[in-house]
């Protein structure tokens, strides 16, 4: 549920996601709420504050045992949805707008409130007459709590140093990834795909258990600073603890000129990269905010081939040229995790990034035609 369109949540999704989740960072769950101007900025305000999260108004939960007890709803009322973003508007500060799902309950008159927020980049929100900034804090009793004054200086720092952290981890990505490239000369084209946590100021997942959970069978994972990494004769694959994941790519045509780069051969590697990001973000249980970016380098006077779609060229070869005249092509997009989850949402990235790289390619990427055949190829790949 923490995935799926807060629009399409039925009763069913509520029933199933209360018998396996329990409240804690993403998760908050409440009989009622008698006092919604007193609770619900603190609870809006610390899952924006935290990489996102859910509340469900109708549900009662053990606070001994961290789990759901009952789901009996509350009474139905017509300007509760309206009531729960109104006070999220007024009452936090910078406001939050969240998504608000009514969901009705069988054989009952009573209804479930869906509150979903999604992590802000805009964080630290206060309360409170701008006093107040509250966490996600996981205990039982008291999932919320104040966050102290080094926590909030660093929200406000956040943008900076995190992309410190960033380009420390990054660099010694590349660092690795260049061995690829060592034995072959002149440089062959190069892709690598990224996605990492907007703001990565600590870790979300341990080493060991990054280890732990991939195991090609082709090529075993070796141990690197913060992460492991897998290597073969042609790519790079890496996982750090600090949500980056990242995989550099030779683009190659077998037997064919070093100019030229397949766009099936990019669709591959960025769909390959996206299902085990998206698996790997599931084992981290990280909600927030990323960044998706792909970059092609030494790609200056490279062609872009099999740029068709049913057999049929999207665009014309001897009009257009399909030639980069950039040696490096960068392309980047934000977005939530659930983004990558979401087929749809998927694909328009896809289109987005890849629209961008095919724009140095010559390739008319404003033209309706050529957009939508081009969406159709991608639609072929992402599963």
């Amino acid at each position: 549920m923490f995935t799926k369109p807060i629009n399409e949540i039925e009763y069913e999704d509520v029933k199933i996601f209360c018998g396996v989740q329990r409240e804690g960072f993403h998760v908050e769950y409440k009989r009622d709420v008698k006092d919604y101007k007193k609770h619900i900025p603190k609870i809006v305000s610390s899952f924006a504050n935290y990489q996102g999260g859910t509340l469900i108004i109708g549900v009662e939960c053990d606070r001994k045992m961290n789990e759901v007890k009952s789901i009996d709803g509350i009474p139905s009322r017509n300007d509760i949805e309206e009531q729960v973003r109104n006070i999220a508007l007024t009452n936090i500060y910078p406001s939050i707008m969240p998504a608000v799902k009514i969901v009705g309950m069988p054989n009952s008159d009573n209804v479930l409130v869906v509150v979903h927020v999604d992590e802000s980049v805009q964080a630290p929100h206060t309360i409170i007459n701008k006093t107040h900034v509250y966490i996600r804090s996981g205990n039982i009793s008291h999932p919320y709590k104040l966050a102290d004054i080094d926590l909030i200086e660093y929200m406000f720092k956040r943008r900076t140093d995190s992309q410190v952290v960033v380009k420390r981890i990054l660099d010694r990505i590349e660092e690795r990834a260049s061995y690829l490239l060592k034995r072959r000369n002149p440089p062959p084209p190069f892709l690598t795909v990224s996605i990492q946590p907007i703001f990565p100021y600590r870790p979300i997942i341990s080493p060991s258990t990054t280890y732990r959970l991939h195991t090609p069978q082709t090529y075993p994972p070796r141990r690197v600073n913060g992460g492991v990494c897998y290597f073969q004769d042609h790519e790079c694959f890496e996982f750090n603890e600090y949500g980056i994941v990242s995989r550099s790519t030779i683009l190659l045509v077998p037997g064919e000129s070093k100019g030229q780069i397949r766009f099936g051969d990019l669709l591959y590697d960025i769909n390959y990269f996206l299902e085990d990001a998206r698996k790997f973000y599931q084992n981290c249980e990280y909600l927030g905010n990323i960044e998706f970016k792909m970059q092609l380098q030494n790609v200056n006077r490279c062609t872009m081939d099999d740029l068709t779609y049913n057999g049929i060229n999207i665009v014309n070869y001897t009009q257009y040229g399909l030639q980069s005249s950039d040696q490096e092509v960068i392309a980047g997009q934000q977005c939530l995790v659930r983004d990558i989850e979401d087929r749809v949402k998927r694909i328009d990235l896809v289109l987005e990034l890849i629209g961008k790289i095919l724009w140095s390619f010559e390739v008319p990427i404003d033209d309706q035609r050529v957009c939508e055949l081009i969406r159709k190829r991608i639609e072929n790949y992402v599963k």
